[in-house]
């Protein structure tokens, strides 16, 4: 039987999928740790070459996994170090 080539598409990565692992990792790593104040949206937007509307969806999601708190008028900041495992070396 002849074995025909794989065409499907690869899954795309949404840039703030990646903005959430990266800033997972650092998290993992200790480069980030509980009480750490992340850059302000534009800050991270600028560092990370991306639209501040994607960071926010970044945070909003790091928010749901109870990694972050978003404080308005006050900044973003780091609540917890545990999450689900991830592979931090795929985010770099």
């Amino acid at each position: 039987m002849e074995h025909s080539p794989d065409f499907t598409r690869e899954p795309r990565h949404r840039l703030s999928d990646v903005l959430v692992d990266r800033i997972q990792a650092s998290i993992a790593c200790g480069e980030l740790r509980v009480g750490d104040q992340l850059p302000s949206i534009l800050e991270m937007a600028r560092t990370f070459h991306v639209a501040s509307s994607t960071v926010r969806e970044a945070l909003i999601r790091l928010e749901g996994k109870q990694l972050i708190e978003i404080r308005h008028g006050s900044g973003v900041f780091v609540t917890s170090n545990r999450w689900p495992i991830i592979d931090a070396s795929a985010a770099f």
